[in-house]
């Protein structure tokens, strides 16, 4: 399954359905910006070099002058570039000069500085604009309705796209909500980008020594995301910026650039024993190993089965030999094994001084049995594992016990594949529909997702607890899963999820993978009467419980449709256009 199943035909499609405005749309805006009693204001600064023209700058000048929201000043150089314009502004104090210093030859960080120093208006955003990116007509106006609507925001962005040779709009980029995760692997913000002005004044404009443009603005980011609350740095899921960018990737030095202010802003935020490195299938982008205590933690790996030897004996030698963790302990909640295959197997696994088997006969509570091996454990990380998961590699444990120590992280989850190798876990997707999905589901093993998300660590609201990692004064704290509403499904999602309530970030890493056969072991829900009646009762205190996050899971676009079946375009989109809300 091809994750990009839009080529340019199919986006074209796309945006003909969906991404055009009307005669009624245009109306419908003039006449919600005549209603609002406070208008945001903005300030459009391009980024120019010394000895650039009006010329070469069209395409984003024009973008600029189109705004259908008129609330904005637009910083030039001088009467030639007003004179150069591609069209006159709607009316002349849209306009503020500020002078070209000659040091804008280097990087266009003076004359963003320049216009920093010349604007008054504290109360204003500040959209710097590199050369070729060019603003839908609808930006400022859905940028003002979301700064209205939170009048706290200190940042703002948004979904962007290409422009082909030919001006043709292709390969739309759209972003999860602001994610400090994904902000270490790569400029997860891009443009459009709007800064309140003492914001952007207090941070210094560009810095200069951090590289080439596209690495000047996520440094920028970056320093942001130290001076401001995460909830002040908000999303908007429309295309709100088409840019010409060259065909090539980008260099290796590039990416090198990057990891440099990645490895600042680290160090700034106490960090300095993380490492970072090129990701092996996209270099110009970061990987962070997380660093491991010098005595490492003992973990304990809970693994509830019952019978299924096969299963139990695979999972079990993954985990006790094909693991280079070096402290572990692995606890076995049988839940009442008869047959004497498994029972043997059983007896066997006692003999290894890391094994302890508790005994947890009854009917099946997979919450109630975590929960028990929870409260027996000895280690200071948890590691919920299914019994029918195998591993690929030996690192994984390591990779997630390193997230997993991380205050800031609640609970880390694996990249799950199938036997075939196709993705069957990258995190969990919600949604108020009668499902909940996993994220890019069924992605081939070479694949590596629209924006990276598979090869990239992330921020998700959930995982699956089929291979979830976390603290086990925390599990604790929270009182681990539910075992009484929640008895078998759902119950690792409600933790994920009141762990996130309580201001936790759940991490999905892709540097544990592990193979997942998904609930062999027990069977498909739907193919038992009462065990189906039972699935449904949970989805339902699920959708009553958490109907706010099921309705706006952040870091799944609205524009994005990702469901059992793979992913694709949203048609049409979740988010209707707000001013015909």
């Amino acid at each position: 399954m091809a994750l990009l199943p839009w080529d340019a035909a199919g986006y074209a499609a796309w945006l003909e359905r969906h991404g055009r405005l009307t005669g009624a749309d245009r109306q419908a805006i003039a006449a919600q910006v005549a209603r609002m009693g406070e208008r945001p204001r903005f300030l459009l600064v391009p980024l120019l070099r010394a000895g650039e023209s009006p010329a070469d700058w069209a395409e984003t000048l024009r973008g600029a002058l189109s705004q259908l929201y008129p609330e904005w000043r637009l910083c030039l150089p001088g009467a030639a570039w007003l004179e150069g314009l591609p069209e006159p502004p709607p009316r002349p104090e849209q306009v503020l000069a500020v002078p070209l210093p000659a040091a804008a030859e280097a990087l266009p960080a003076a004359f963003l500085q320049a216009a920093l120093a010349a604007a008054e208006d504290d109360e204003a955003f500040v959209l710097p604009l590199p050369r070729g990116a060019v603003l839908d007509e609808t930006a400022l106006h859905e940028f003002a309705l979301l700064r209205l609507r939170h009048p706290d925001s200190a940042l703002l962005y948004a979904d962007e796209d290409r422009l082909d040779a030919a001006g043709r709009r292709v390969s739309p980029r759209f972003k999860t909500g602001f994610d400090p995760e994904l902000m270490l692997a790569r400029d997860a913000l891009g443009l459009p980008l709007a800064f309140r002005l003492p914001l952007l004044r207090g941070l210094g404009g560009l810095r200069r020594e951090a590289g080439p443009l596209g690495v000047a603005l996520h440094d920028l980011a970056l320093r942001a995301m130290r001076r401001v609350p995460q909830e002040q740095i908000r999303h908007v899921p429309a295309v709100l910026c088409h840019r010409r960018l060259p065909e090539d990737a980008p260099a290796e030095w590039e990416g090198e650039a990057a990891r440099r202010v990645v490895r600042e802003h680290l160090a700034a935020c106490g960090h300095r024993a993380a490492r970072l490195r090129p990701v092996p299938q996209a270099p110009q982008w970061c990987a962070v190993d997380w660093p491991l205590p010098a005595r490492p933690p003992l973990v304990s790996v809970i693994i509830p089965t019952r019978d299924g030897a096969g299963l139990l004996a695979r999972s079990a030698d993954a985990v006790l030999r094909r693991t280079d963790y070096p402290a572990l302990e692995l606890l076995i909640v049988d839940n009442g094994s008869t047959g004497a295959e498994a029972l043997a197997l059983l007896a066997r696994l006692r003999q290894d001084p890391r094994v302890r088997v508790l005994d947890a006969p009854g009917p099946f509570n997979y919450a109630a049995l975590n929960n028990a091996a929870a409260a027996a454990a000895r280690g200071e990380v948890l590691l919920l594992l299914n019994n029918d998961t195998d591993v690929y590699a030996p690192g994984w444990l390591r990779a997630m016990v390193a997230q997993a120590l991380r205050p800031e992280v609640g609970a880390v989850g694996a990249k799950l594949v199938y036997a075939d190798g196709r993705l069957q876990h990258g995190g969990v997707v919600l949604s108020p529909g009668p499902m909940l999905a996993h994220q890019l589901r069924l992605a081939e093993p070479e694949e590596t997702g629209p924006q990276g998300e598979l090869i990239l660590a992330r921020s998700v609201l959930a995982v699956t607890g089929a291979c979830l990692a976390i603290r086990r004064q925390l599990y604790l704290a929270m009182g681990g899963l539910d075992a009484g509403a929640l008895r078998v499904a759902f119950n690792d999602i409600d933790l994920c999820l009141r762990l996130g309530s309580e201001g936790y970030r759940i991490v999905w890493t892709p540097e544990a993978t592990l193979m997942h056969l998904e609930s062999v072991s027990r069977g498909d829900d739907a193919s038992d009467p009462e065990r189906h009646a039972r699935f449904l009762r949970e989805l339902g205190v699920i959708q009553s419980r958490w109907a706010v996050e099921l309705a706006r899971d952040p870091y799944h676009n609205p524009n994005l449709l990702f469901s059992w079946q793979g992913s694709g375009l949203a048609s049409p989109p979740r988010r209707s256009r707000p001013w015909l809300a």
